[in-house]
């Protein structure tokens, strides 16, 4: 697990930029879940028609000065009086977005004057400024190692007098210069005038609620190609996806849950960069004062901290538990976050996840049902192949390397699925980067497999790129 960068260590780097001035291009936070890394959603759905859509169908509105702004609903949101929007996706990135009085043509002229300010805050600029098109936008960014943190400076006209401007930082080493620029660019091309007040951390509040808080499951179940953790979910607790298969990255898996006083929770299994779980948390900003303790539950042994950090005048609660899983090189880790919560939250929030029990892969709830994976038809070379002669990446490489991704995610879907024998896009959009990729089985039953441009899997629909989604993958 890398270690995790939340919301004050971003925050506090980012007002050393904004108190010398850095003409407004600045950042913010984090809080819960649910992605990701690598997942950008997909457009906007009716979930009133659609009940049964998840987080990712949905878009979140964020008005701020003078624009309104739709936030994917897989993206975590905070909105802070000063700082305005935070936009962020847990372990992954963070960014904060401003519209600032200034005319894009004059401002990137004199790009030497911000990255100064950068320079004289303590930063290294690792990245010297760069213009760059996207779904017609030009973005204008450069990138700084402030503090040690990895961040992009980004903006973009958003009229002949304004300009939209973001602070991303850049958490996750699997994040590319091309992954920070689409987010930036997903939410501006967003972006709508309006004459309505700017949107209060209020205004989410009251707003989610007519999404609700997901659904109940008795049980949760991690899987990784070296095991399956199964894993009890308290009763006051619901999942933020329909699935039970949530991969965030090919070392990180994590799966998420919500109460409804807003307390929300990820469990996730992961290598460490760290030997131990006590390092783990020793390492971990949000609990470098706090108090490590230890709790046995079903055989493995847990560390864990609680903490509570005071910021902008909110308050930010934090309990975090781990334990290793021997002879696995994985580590288990439970978070609880909650934000001005009338309570205080305590390992007590957390412990109903603790009792947990490690599979062997075979025996896992999603598989035990399936082939092994090497002997499963739809991972035939003929499947394969029929999916590999459907893409257009340039080498036939890659399209071997991307058509057998794909069959995997068919595959760890569990769904009823045969040999390929027949492949094609349906759909390919560039604003958002998803692809749309059809397939029919020998048994004649279709899925529509939705993929980033990097093929991480967003989800799986039936019968057409219309059809109702049978799985769909939330990251943390």
């Amino acid at each position: 697990m890398k270690k995790t960068k939340t919301i004050l260590i971003v925050l506090i780097s980012i007002l050393i930029i904004f108190l010398i001035s850095l003409t407004g291009l600045l950042l913010f936070l984090s809080n819960h879940s649910p992605k990701t890394n690598d997942v950008l959603p997909s457009q906007e759905t009716d979930s009133d028609k659609n009940p049964e859509n998840t987080f990712t169908d949905v878009k979140r509105p964020v008005i701020y000065k003078g624009y309104e702004f739709l936030i994917p609903l897989d993206y975590g949101c905070m909105i802070t009086e000063d700082l305005g929007p935070i936009i962020y996706r847990s372990g992954v990135f963070q960014l904060r977005l401003r519209v600032e009085d200034k005319n894009y043509e004059s401002y990137t002229k004199d790009p030497a004057r911000a990255m100064q300010k950068v320079k004289d805050a303590g930063g290294q600029i690792t990245q010297e400024v760069s213009e760059t098109q996207i779904n017609g936008h030009t973005i204008a960014w450069f990138r700084t190692d402030l503090l040690g943190d990895d961040m992009a400076v980004l903006w973009s006209a958003a009229d002949e007098t304004r300009m939209f401007v973001g602070q991303l930082a850049i958490l996750s080493q699997d994040m590319e210069e091309e992954d920070f620029l689409a987010v930036f660019a997903q939410i501006i091309e967003t972006a709508q005038e309006s004459d309505m007040p700017n949107s209060t951390e209020e205004d989410l509040l009251a707003w989610e609620p007519e999404i609700n808080l997901g659904k109940r499951r008795p049980q949760g179940t991690i899987e990784t190609d070296a095991l399956c953790l199964t894993f009890p979910v308290p009763e006051d607790y619901y999942a933020q996806s329909d699935e039970i298969y949530i991969s965030a990255r090919q070392d990180y898996y994590a799966d998420s849950y919500m109460t409804n006083d807003y307390v929300s929770v990820s469990c996730r299994v992961t290598k460490n960069d760290y030997e131990s779980a006590e390092e783990e948390i020793v390492n971990d900003w949000n609990y470098e004062d706090a108090k490590i303790k230890t709790l046995e539950i079903a055989g493995y042994t847990y560390y864990y901290a609680e903490s509570q950090k005071n910021n902008d005048g909110k308050q930010f609660q934090y309990v975090l538990a781990i334990c290793e899983l021997p002879e696995s090189g994985w580590f288990y880790a439970v978070e609880a976050v909650a934000i001005d919560n009338e309570r205080a939250i305590s390992i007590s929030d957390i412990e109903g996840f603790l009792s947990i029990e490690v599979l062997p892969v075979e025996s896992s709830p999603m598989t035990s049902s399936q082939p092994l994976k090497e002997e499963h038809p739809v991972m035939s070379e003929e499947s394969i192949s029929h999916i590999s002669d459907a893409l257009t990446d340039e080498t036939v490489e890659n399209r071997q390397k991307y058509a057998l991704q794909i069959a995997e995610h068919l595959y760890l879907s569990s769904l009823p699925v045969s040999d390929i024998v027949k492949a094609e896009i349906v759909e390919q959009d560039d604003r958002f980067g998803e692809s749309q990729i059809q397939v029919t089985d020998s048994q004649d039953r279709t899925y529509v497999v939705v993929v980033t441009d990097k093929y991480y899997l967003v989800g799986i629909k039936a019968d057409s790129k219309d059809g109702e989604w049978v799985f769909i993958v939330t990251r943390d």
